[in-house]
C-alpha cells in the first residue's frame, strides 16, 4: 500500500514540521489449548502526529489475529513458535494498514478539507490545521 503523505522519511526529527511518532503498547502472542492450540496475536501502537510541535492528529489502533481469521498469512499445519511468529505479524500489518489510512484520511481533511468519516475531535483539530501552509 503506498499512500504518497509524506515527501520522504527521515530517521531524524530535527527542523521536521510533521513528525509521526509511535508508541508500542502491546506486541505479543498467547495459545491455548493442549492437544488442539489456539494462537493469538496482539497487538496495540499508539500513535502521534505533531505539526510544528502540535499535535495535530493521535490515535490508538489495535488488532488482534487468531489463526483462525482470515487475515492469518500462516499454515494451519505448522508449529507452535511459527503460528505465534504469523499471528503477531499479522497483527502488526493491520495496524500499519489502518495507520496509513487514518493518517491519509486526516491529511486529506486538514489540506483539502474533505470530508471525514471518522471522530469529530479528529475533524476539529483537521479544521484548524487547513489554515496551515504545509511544505513537504
Amino acid at each position: 500500500m503506498q499512500t504518497r503523505i509524506f515527501g520522504s522519511v527521515t530517521p531524524s526529527s530535527t527542523g521536521a514540521r510533521w513528525i509521526l511518532s509511535s508508541d508500542i503498547r502491546a506486541f505479543c502472542c498467547q495459545t491455548r489449548g493442549f492437544i488442539v492450540r489456539r494462537v493469538a496475536g496482539i497487538a496495540a501502537i499508539d500513535f502521534t502526529l505533531t505539526h510544528d510541535g502540535t499535535v495535530a492528529w493521535s490515535g490508538t489502533i489495535e488488532h488482534v489475529v487468531t489463526d483462525a481469521d482470515a487475515e492469518y498469512s500462516g499454515s494451519f499445519v505448522s508449529t507452535v513458535e511459527q503460528a505465534m511468529r504469523h499471528t503477531m505479524a499479522d497483527a502488526l500489518h493491520l495496524i500499519l494498514r489502518d495507520a496509513a489510512h487514518e493518517i491519509e484520511h486526516f491529511w486529506l481533511v486538514a489540506v483539502n478539507g474533505a470530508v471525514p468519516h471518522f471522530k469529530s475531535s479528529t475533524f476539529a483539530k483537521a479544521k484548524e490545521l487547513r489554515a496551515c501552509t504545509v511544505h513537504l
